[in-house]
This record gives C-alpha cells, sequence and structure tokens, in this order.
C-alpha cells in the first residue's frame, strides 16, 4: 500500500501540533516500517514538512501495533528523507 494523506480517520497523515521547534504530525497506516521510513514515502505531501518536524507513527500491521517516531532530514520537491527511532510499545 502506497503512503495517502487521505484516508478515514484514525488512517492517514493528522497534524497535532505547531510551535517555533516545528510541527508534530500522527501518521497512522498499515504500511509496515520499512516501507513508511523508506525515502521518498512522504514525497505527495512534502510542502507540508520542514526539516526538524516530527511525525509519531502507528502501523498495524496484521494486528501486531508497531509505534515509532519520524524525524525530516530533508523535505523538497525531489526528496523527502527522514530518520526513525527505534519502535516502542
Amino acid at each position: 500500500m502506497a503512503y495517502s494523506a487521505l484516508g478515514v480517520h484514525p488512517l492517514g497523515l493528522h497534524l497535532v501540533a505547531t510551535g517555533a521547534a516545528g510541527k508534530v504530525y500522527h501518521y497512522a497506516s498499515a504500511d509496515p516500517k520499512a516501507t513508511i521510513v523508506a525515502a521518498n514515502y512522504f514525497l505527495s505531501d512534502y510542502l507540508k514538512f520542514d526539516p526538524g518536524d516530527r511525525i509519531n507513527v502507528r502501523a498495524v500491521i496484521g494486528g501486531t501495533e508497531v509505534h515509532f517516531e519520524i524525524s525530516i532530514l530533508v523535505s523538497n520537491s525531489t526528496t523527502v528523507t527522514t530518520l526513525s527511532s527505534a519502535s516502542f510499545a
């Protein structure tokens, strides 16, 4: 399944906070972590992101829930590069 900002809540990308330190999003998906953290997964929404923004991810695959955080490193029309944290409960 490819990334999509559209979807029925709670799936999809949702802005939850913004401030001087950047924006924080929540993203829920049925995609595996390896797919979500791959370069350019979020490319279709590159205009939403600035370096330093964070995405809290909830991925549910086959009934197993995985949580992790992504930091946006680069976001422009040709690439969205991220750095992900270790998964946590």
